[in-house]
């Protein structure tokens, strides 16, 4: 699927922005009622009414290039870059002024992210001045896509030396200041292109971009702001003051600048994505996972090799399949990315985070460092890293990590969370629940929060305490199902499997596809001796979407409580399958092993699984046992001891 695309560019912007007169190459003929009418559509923003009156002239000429050229632009405004491209060439073809045409077309590859294929244009001795000028400003904006930072600067220079005040160039060079860490220069570009013209939209957007790099989000959305008021359907200037708006805690207001996007222009991954993390922070969940549905169908919607060949595509293919826990995509998306794009320190976390979930600590541990060195104050990779500790029982050096990333965030409540959850594993529940209780004050709506001080609640057998919680998260956040999930378990520990069971069914009242609730529900049935309902539910629960391995696991148990050890193998190795590097897998067929009387392969595969991580504490400790089983008495012996 080829989709149209959100524009990219400063000069490609101020091109499609350019007033539609100048695409006239002779007078629009008998049309020309029609052609004056599309251009008034156009000045309105009724693009659909101008493309409507084009399309009549050119469908009784076909030839008339001032209707063919209009086309291109107009679909270069709405981004529709393939049909603006299409035009274009058609106009070239039919012999048309190959300097009108030729500065859309360049522009339309740029929007298009064919940076090459820009660069496979060069500005004529017999243009003018203005046009060999954003030629070359063009080519520089490439230039600066491919990271050819020398080459761009010079470009630029080019652009700069035939107009001196060309605003576009100016803003070009911003960007370039901003890729190289260059604040002040990029500041100091932007105010003077600024200067020469106020009521640049894509100026103002610049600028909020430089606000956001450096650092500045209540900056950033004031800009973004400005850009909008000039033209309200500038895609990426509503993306970006999203963003901002996402960074300052403000997510009603960025939800309304998406939802604008979703409801104003053609379906885009990124758009539909924004939307499902924000609604996730409102804890709308039901339709945060609406959202990333739709994402993740536009994402697989494209072919393979056009996601390779664009590099914004490729990371966002990455974080799209992370998000619905296809982590095999995510991680080759991901690896791929950071190939083409070394310097980009939150591919190398989210790298990092899918390691760390694949259990392979130690080069989690290397990618995160990697972007500490380039990002050495982001709070989330801060927090990545305090996970890391926390999974090989360092707990020490995780509290240092998580205390270093709530003194860099401005919203802490995320990292509060995890630091509660590193001292749950060092024993400190008393400070982990003072912690949390102080965070739910502070921002009743904290879900994460509130979760986790639900299950320190539920792993103390403080079953009171945790329906406490529960009831509290349900009042204030009633789309929200996690909250009646948490009072399922409570009234389970309580053995009251009637109002247990009330409230995980109230769980999929809310989100009828919610997997935890639905894998609560299955464990009900298995204690209450009815493995049957168990495994149609957890054969339900394997065909949603985006599931992963556990319900398979699941199975194996069951079938193995029955003794049917061949049948849980089957469930096993049908899980590895699908994900290879899943530890949880691997350690379940450790068990499964020990269970069956194979202790042989039950070492085998431990200790494979110890050399991917050899400070991992649930490894160890299966290690250990099948050790023992095996009789290895001194090789269990030193495991324990390193344990």
């Amino acid at each position: 699927m080829k989709a149209l695309v959100i524009a990219f560019g400063v000069f490609a912007a101020g091109i499609a922005d350019s007033s539609s007169a100048n695409a006239r190459t002779t007078d629009a003929g008998p049309d020309a009622d029609r052609y004056s009418s599309a251009e008034k559509y156009f000045k309105r923003g009724d693009y659909t009414a101008a493309t409507i009156e084009l399309k009549n002239i050119l469908q009784l000429d076909p030839a008339n290039l001032p209707a063919r050229i209009f086309m291109g632009r107009i679909y270069l405004r709405i981004g529709a870059v393939e049909l603006a491209i299409k035009e274009l060439r058609r106009a070239q073809e039919l012999g048309g002024d190959e300097e009108l045409i030729i500065l859309p077309l360049v522009s339309a590859k740029l929007m298009g992210q064919d940076f090459r294929g820009v660069l496979t244009h060069q500005p004529k001795p017999d243009w003018s001045t203005r046009a060999r000028a954003a030629l070359f400003g063009l080519r520089g904006q490439a230039f600066l896509s491919l990271r050819k930072y020398s080459d761009a600067e010079a470009a630029l220079t080019k652009a700069m030396d035939l107009e001196p005040k060309s605003t576009s160039a100016l803003a070009a060079f911003a960007q370039l200041y901003m890729k190289l860490g260059q604040i002040d220069p990029a500041v100091s570009a932007i105010e003077t292109a600024l200067g020469y013209n106020p009521d640049s939209f894509h100026l103002w957007h610049v600028k909020g971009e430089i606000d956001r790099y450096s650092g500045k989000p209540g900056d950033a959305v004031k800009n973004f702001g400005k850009a909008i008021s000039l033209r309200e359907d500038y895609a990426p200037s509503r993306i970006g003051r999203a963003s901002a708006l996402v960074e300052t805690g403000q997510y009603e207001d960025a939800l309304k600048d998406i939802e604008y996007l979703r409801q104003n222009k053609p379906p885009h991954a990124l758009i539909a994505f924004l939307q499902s993390k924000i609604l996730a922070h409102l804890g709308k969940a039901a339709r945060s996972r609406e959202a990333l549905n739709d994402a993740y169908t536009l994402i697989r919607g494209y072919d393979r090799k056009d996601i390779s060949d664009n590099t914004s595509l490729l990371l966002l293919a990455g974080m799209v399949s992370h998000a619905k826990n296809n982590l095999t995509d995510a991680f080759n998306y991901l690896s791929e990315f950071v190939l083409k794009d070394p310097s980009h320190a939150g591919a190398h976390a989210l790298l990092g985070s899918i390691l760390l979930n694949r259990g392979d600590t130690k080069k989690a541990l290397d990618l995160l460092r990697t972007a500490r060195v380039i990002a050495p104050d982001n709070p989330q990779i801060l927090r990545l890293i305090g996970m890391t500790f926390m999974r090989v029982g360092d707990h020490k050096s995780a509290e240092l990590a998580f205390q270093k990333a709530i003194s860099e965030s401005t919203r802490t409540s995320s990292v509060h969370t995890m630091l509660a959850l590193s001292q749950v594993r060092s024993g400190q529940n008393d400070a982990a629940i003072e912690g949390l209780e102080e965070v739910l004050l502070k921002d009743s709506k904290a879900a994460n929060a509130g979760i986790m001080l639900g299950l320190v609640y539920l792993q103390e057998k403080k079953f009171d305490e945790a329906l406490r919680v529960a009831r509290f998260m349900a009042e204030r956040l009633p789309e929200n199902p996690v909250p009646h999930n948490l009072m399922g378990v409570a009234y389970w520990g309580q053995n009251n499997i009637t109002a247990a069971r009330k409230s995980l069914e109230k769980a999929l009242e809310i989100e009828p596809n919610y997997v935890s609730a639905q894998t609560n529900l299955a464990k009900i049935e298995v204690s209450a001796g009815q493995p049957d309902s168990a495994r149609k539910r957890y054969r339900k629960i394997q065909q949603l979407p985006g599931v992963g391995v556990q319900p398979l696991i699941e199975l194996a148990r069951i079938a193995a409580s029955e003794k049917q050890y061949e049948s849980a193998f089957k469930f096993l190795e049908s899980a590895r399958a699908r994900d290879s590097g899943n530890r949880q897998v691997k350690l379940a067929l450790i068990e499964m092993y020990l269970r069956a009387d194979r202790a042989d392969l039950a070492v085998q595969l431990a200790r494979q699984l110890r050399n991917q991580g050899p400070d991992n504490l649930s490894t160890l400790e299966r290690l250990g046992r099948a050790e023992l089983a095996a009789g290895l008495n001194s090789d269990a012996k030193a495991t324990f001891l390193r344990l």
